[in-house]
């Protein structure tokens, strides 16, 4: 992009966290940077900066603690019901309402903390569920169309949002989209979850609308 001036490479933070803070404070003194605004899987360890930011930079996302929430699919799923927002049934691996869940519905297995369709298993109702291991969460599985969003708000004000379908696939990831401009349940729900949580900076979700 013409638009970036400079590419600074730091540390990965899931090799050296502390290293990761330094080079990024040391990065906002030296450039003089008055907003931070992270726009990937990193920004849930960006957020644990704010507290240690000079006096007039603004970091411009969540607090951590929503973000741990959102990051944790259990913890989210609990989160939007608790919005009154319409969720897929969501229990933790191997309790009573995951085994009545697989016993009547088709579900999915997935890790509590993942990406990408890593770890996905889709079964019919009255299959076995996996053995219960931690971290592990069973979910309603749902049948619809399936659209996607990324939003940008601030204080819980939605300032824009783009809804899109997958066009093209690699395994569960989408690689090629076109954008949907009637989404009204999607928008509605968007809308509602931001009011609700006050999110600043972009959010995405994964939609299935029957």
């Amino acid at each position: 992009s013409k638009a970036v001036d400079l590419t600074v490479r730091v540390t990965a933070p899931n090799v050296d966290l502390q290293a990761y803070f330094n080079e990024l404070l040391a990065l906002i003194a030296r450039e003089r940077v008055t907003l931070v605004l992270p726009v990937s899987e990193e920004a849930l360890h960006v957020a644990a900066l704010a507290p240690r930011l000079p006096p007039g930079v603004r970091l411009f996302g969540a607090e951590r603690r929503l973000m741990e929430a959102l990051h944790d699919k259990l913890r989210f799923a609990q989160l939007a019901g608790d919005y009154g927002l319409p969720m897929p049934e969501t229990y933790a691996a191997g309790s009573a309402e995951a085994e009545a869940l697989c016993s009547r519905s088709d579900f999915i297995e997935k890790p509590r903390h993942s990406c990408s369709g890593i770890g996905l298993r889709t079964a019919s109702a009255g299959d076995a569920p996996s053995p219960a291991t931690e971290g592990l969460l069973v979910q309603e599985f749902l049948r619809g169309d399936l659209l996607s969003s990324l939003t940008l708000a601030d204080g819980g004000r939605e300032l824009v949002t783009v809804v899109y379908r997958a066009t093209v696939l690699a395994g569960t990831v989408a690689v090629c989209f076109e954008r949907v401009d009637e989404a009204p349940s999607v928008r509605n729900w968007i809308g509602r979850f931001l009011e609700s949580c006050g999110y600043s900076g972009f959010l995405a979700f994964d939609f299935i609308v029957g």
